[in-house]
């Protein structure tokens, strides 16, 4: 918006805040006098007081009774108090004044005669008794000179006559008028009689008579308020003085001789009784005749040009047949008229015709004036836009700063230049340096040269622009003269060090900037990408240093490198792009293997950050994670044992580690690092930091391993089979489920050994963890034994069994088992009962489980001896018929000498008194022991037991079984009654601790139970035997009365008994990827055993040796 739309408070407002802090630009103002104060509004005494910065330096003059302004209504006790609030106000920032301010007032007017005088004095009585607009009273003002009030005429239709014919109001005469349209309205009526003026506009200006026109019918107040003024005038004493004295007030008085309201509608009545009350004459005035007004007009027409009234100047001028001052009013009346016009596209007209006109003064004066004109006529080709035109009379007008400005918004640099070139000396030094700027700051950005040099050499030129701040046109200069490492250092004082790298990397000639940009990028890299930062965060940070920085090394050759720093480009590349990929793997290795133990452990330590991500790996995916991981924790190690040399005076471990050198023998920490949050100073000796960062790294060691060990516990990779994914063959239901989901077809005996290897590498990190950082096993061992346990020994078979386990298959497992042997020992030294003595679970549950372990990997420990202890003994209490007996010595004997009599003891005892017991743990003990069976289900009195048995290949993993009585075996399958029915009744869980899908897992373990009895089943050829297993799978029955004379029916029976069997188990065994099942065949040729079926493989032996040589693998151990 242009300023002649502003509002009068809106412009104000904008000087203010163009003001705002640039204050001390200008030249400071120590006195400050305003006139007419009370024409200002408040905002207006804001912008005066901090004009001035003397507090005392102020001097308020004016008249309340001459409020004038729209919107103003001044009182100099509102003027004192605003004025102390502002300079109370901090914000501010305005000296105070601590001297209170003297208020004095003017009594004597020495310009207008008392009639004057007494009039305004009652109007403002008046005024100040019905409005209450002034609530300062002062005393009375008292002129100098004596004259008789103004007073109304009584002739109006005798004045109006002189407004027509020939007859004109003199130069000295003037009709004041409310506004501007009782203005138009007279000159309608009259024609151009004379001089009219608004209030606002007669300011300042003095004439000899003066006639009020219609002030009182067009005011807002009504007859009757008018009438009460009458009234209450009329009812009190006049107090105005009636005594003039004095001498005629036309010899000296300045003011008018006559004050004429011309006013006749019927709201003037009331006041005109109040002017007879108090005059003491009548009014006369007389009109000039045209012919005579000539002498007069002159002297009008400028003072009222000078007034600003250029209108007004006209008519005096033309009357006065002035041409020439005629023509320059005209002007400036129109560069006025263009002012107040508000369409952008008339008022560009209308300047465009005030320029022209000026363009006429000025060629018929000269010198000054010429170029006066030109000026103006300038000014006004500006505020039409017409720039160049513009410029072209600025030039005339000698101003050549005007010009300039012109040129400027023209985008004419080159004028401009020669303007400084050719006229310097007519241009301020301040206007001057600000056009320099503005064209080297032009010439720069659009990398042109000017028609002229606008400096003597190259040094003045970098040492201007480094004076005026212009540092990028000043790089630009030191690259185009090829001086790159100055260009570099520019950057680097502005903190600009992608700019340096890239400066830098422009000088391909020079290796010395080319390495230069490469230790900047890395510093900065590293500064940003210590150890133990998100550096794939930062990296891919778009807003980030880092990744500006690593884009401006993206291209760089690295062939021209050496390795180290070329390996270090190659690892924040490869951060950016995917960190945990084998290339930063190998990177890491690289490193590693230079002796650059720093860089290898920040590599490894982002491979370790994958943790978040793997709760839903497979298990390959998480073994090259153990993998990665395992490397990264065996250096965390070698340096927190000190194998491997790693002091703070090593550059790289500077760099990893954000740690500064700052003396000879003094080390800072960067803020936000590693090791920073560990000191309180921020000097420190080589010595003080390589004992911090030995004993950080060993806690940052622990918490690695358990942070990843707990990933691990949650891990789908480490998990058993869903149950509800056994049994149904698809993803269950729980939002957060963490065991797996593989179909059926795809758990294979190498499945099952990787999860397996899994676990053996977590143990091995733990171990390594523990051996460094001090901890001894303990509680965090024994869960990972018993989730080991729990991968061998899996609830559902259909995952595999310890048949399936193959060394070869598991990595580094020469070095895995010696490590698992020492933590089974170690458990075993652990293993007591704790707790009542009447009900030891968790103790038994640990002893077979560890048992199981022992036996697994070959343990050489003296279990046997350790249970038999009287600190490890568990009674059987009341059942025992056997002094001494102890239900852990039979537990650990049944699983370690294949001992069925002792573990169908220990099985009852637990079936019967065991509380919270672990399920799978028990059905696996089960199975141990229905395995030890085998040789006694003895066919026909056969030589070889073992000829064609039908048994899971875990049952012959050991084939030496003892033959044992009919007896056990019924009091086994009387545990296995007890069990089912247990399982069956709904009630599981007042016996077993169940997982959260407990329902499912009971399921499972039924439907292995099941499977197991129909193996047995198949197996037995006692009738007895067979009867009883049909009962507790709740079959019918087999009706035999001579057990040991069956009948040709009960032969038929049992035979169909065992097909049932038999298809009760390939139904289970259906679409199972392992082949669990063998059929035993004896290689004599005397037994016949036809295959039983296809998917069941027969093997074939000569001896109880020859089978254990075929099914077991060598172990790596």
């Amino acid at each position: 918006m242009t300023s002649h739309l502003l509002t009068p408070v809106i412009r104000t407002y904008a000087v203010l805040k163009a003001l705002s802090g640039n204050l001390s630009k200008g030249q400071p103002v120590d006195y400050l006098y305003v006139d007419e104060v009370q024409d200002n509004l408040i905002i207006d005494i804001i912008l005066l007081r901090i004009l001035c910065r003397n507090a005392d330096g102020l001097f308020w003059a004016g008249d309340t009774a001459q409020t004038i302004s729209a919107g103003s209504s001044f009182r100099f006790a509102d003027l004192k108090a605003f004025v102390h609030r502002t300079e109370a106000e901090r914000c501010m920032a305005i000296q105070k004044s601590y001297a209170k301010p003297d208020v004095f007032e003017l009594a004597v007017n020495y310009r207008s005669h008392s009639g004057i005088v007494n009039c305004a004095q009652l109007v403002v009585k008046l005024i100040t008794e019905f409005g209450r607009t002034l609530s300062t009273h002062y005393k009375p003002e008292r002129a100098m000179l004596g004259a008789r009030y103004p007073s109304f005429s009584r002739d109006g239709a005798k004045i109006s006559t002189c407004f027509r014919g020939d007859h004109e109001l003199g130069a000295e005469q003037c009709i004041l008028v409310r506004d501007d349209a009782i203005r138009k309205q007279i000159r309608k009526q009259f024609g151009d009689i004379a001089v009219i003026l608004t209030l606002q506009e007669s300011k300042g200006l003095e004439f000899d008579d003066v006639f009020l026109y219609n002030f009182l019918e067009d005011s807002t107040a009504t007859f009757s308020q008018w009438r009460t003024v009458l009234m209450a005038h009329s009812n009190r004493e006049n107090s105005l003085p009636r005594d003039m004295g004095g001498s005629p007030h036309s010899v000296l008085c300045t003011e008018p001789e006559e004050v004429i309201p011309l006013d006749h509608s019927r709201k003037c009545e009331p006041m005109k009784r109040v002017s007879l009350t108090l005059d003491r004459g009548t009014p006369t005035f007389a009109s000039t005749p045209r012919s005579r007004l000539q002498n007069s007009g002159a002297r009008s027409g400028y003072k009222l040009f000078d007034a600003g009234q250029f209108q007004e100047a006209i008519r005096c001028f033309q009357r006065a047949n002035l041409p020439t001052q005629l023509q320059i009013s005209q002007a400036y009346r129109l560069r006025e008229v263009a002012m107040l016009t508000l369409q952008a596209g008339e008022r560009q007209k209308a300047y465009l015709n005030a320029a022209e006109a000026f363009v006429h003064c000025a060629r018929e004066v000269l010198g000054t004036e010429k170029t006066s004109f030109y000026g103006e006529a300038a000014k006004c080709y500006a505020l039409a836009d017409n720039v160049l035109i513009a410029a072209r009379f600025y030039r005339a007008a000698d101003d050549f700063a005007g010009a300039a400005g012109q040129y400027h918004k023209a985008g004419r640099f080159d004028e401009i230049v020669q303007i400084l070139d050719r006229h310097p000396e007519k241009i301020t030094a301040s206007y001057r340096n600000k056009l320099l700027h503005i064209c080297v700051v032009h010439y720069y950005r659009h990398q042109l040269r000017p028609p002229v040099p606008l400096f003597t050499s190259t040094e003045n030129e970098l040492t201007y622009l480094e004076s005026q701040g212009l540092h990028k046109e000043r790089i630009y200069l030191l690259e185009s003269y090829g001086r790159f490492l100055e260009a570099a250092d520019v950057h680097l004082g502005l903190g600009q060090r992608c700019g340096a790298i890239e400066t830098l990397l422009k000088d391909q000639k020079n290796p010395d900037a080319l390495q230069r940009a490469v230790d900047l990028a890395l510093d900065s890299l590293w500064h940003k990408c210590s150890f133990d930062m998100p550096v794939q965060d930062i990296l891919k940070n778009k807003g980030s240093d880092a990744y500006e920085v690593l884009g401006c090394i993206n291209d760089i050759p690295l062939d021209r490198l050496d390795i180290s720093d070329s390996g270090q480009i190659r690892f924040f590349r490869a951060m950016q792009k995917s960190p945990f990929t084998e290339e930063v793997y190998q990177l890491g290795e690289e490193f590693s293997a230079r002796g650059e133990d720093a860089m290898a452990l920040i590599t490894f330590n982002v491979l370790s950050s994958q943790l978040p991500t793997l709760h839903s790996a497979r298990a390959s995916e998480f073994d090259v994670f153990l993998r990665r991981f395992e490397r990264y924790v065996r250096l965390l190690v070698s340096i927190v044992s000190g194998e491997i040399p790693f002091l703070v005076t090593d550059s790289k471990v500077m760099k990893v580690f954000g740690i500064v050198q700052s003396s000879d023998c003094r080390y800072s920490v960067t803020a936000g690092t590693f090791l920073y949050r560990s000191f309180r100073q921020s000097q420190h000796l080589s010595t003080e930091i390589n004992d911090l960062l030995r004993a950080q790294l060993r806690a940052h060691l622990r918490k690695k391993v358990v942070d990843e060990n707990n990933v691990s516990y949650i891990s789908q990779a480490f998990s058993t089979q869903c149950p509800y994914s056994v049994l149904h063959g698809h993803h269950c239901h729980r939002k957060h489920c963490n065991h797996q989901h593989e179909r059926k077809a795809y758990l294979t005996a190498a499945s099952y050994n990787m999860k397996i290897n899994l676990h053996l590498q977590q143990i091995r990190i733990l171990d390594l963890m523990f051996s460094t950082v001090g901890s001894h096993v303990g509680t965090g061992s024994q869960a990972a034994l018993d989730r080991l346990y729990a991968a061998i020994y899996c609830p559902a078979y259909v995952e595999g069994s310890i048949a399936d386990l193959d060394w070869s298959t598991l990595r580094n497992a020469a070095e895995c088992v010696p490590v698992v042997r020492e933590w089974i020992q170690k458990a075993i030294n652990y293993l007591e009962p704790v707790g009542r003595p009447t009900n030891h679970t968790d103790y038994l549950m640990s002893a077979m489980r560890i048992t199981c372990l022992h036996t697994a990997f070959g343990g050489e420990g003296l279990l046997q001896h350790h249970v038999s202890r009287e600190s490890c003994r568990v009674p059987y209490g009341e059942q025992s018929l056997l002094q001494g007996s102890n239900v852990s010595a039979d537990v650990v004997g049944s699983l370690t000498e294949l001992d069925p009599t002792r573990g169908v003891r220990a099985l009852r005892f637990l079936l019967q008194n065991g509380v919270g017991m672990d399920l799978s743990v028990v059905c696996n003990f089960a199975e141990e022991m229905c395995s030890t069976l085998i040789s006694s289900l003895h066919p026909f009195g056969s030589s070889s037991p073992l000829h064609d048995l039908l048994v899971p290949r875990r049952w012959i993993m050991k084939p030496e079984k003892r033959v044992v009585r009919r007896d056990i075996i019924q009091d086994f399958l009387h545990c296995l009654r007890r069990l089912m029915d247990i399982l069956r009744s709904g009630k599981v869980h007042k016996k077993f601790d169940l997982p959260p899908n407990q329902g499912f897992f009971v399921d499972i373990i039924v439907a292995r139970m099941c499977r197991m009895l129909c193996i047995l089943g198949y197996n037995v050829r006692e009738v007895g035997i067979s009867k009883a297993i049909a009962e507790i799978l709740l079959l019918p029955p087999l009706e035999v009365d001579n057990v040991r004379n069956l009948s040709p029916r009960n032969l038929r029976q049992l035979v169909n008994l065992r097909r049932q069997y038999l298809e009760t188990i390939q139904g289970l065994d259906d679409g199972l990827a392992i082949q669990d099942l063998i059929h035993l065949v004896h290689k004599n040729g005397r037994y016949l055993a036809l295959p039983i079926s296809p998917r069941i493989p027969q093997l074939v032996f000569e001896d109880v040796a020859d089978i254990s040589r075929q099914m077991n693998r060598a172990p790596a151990f």
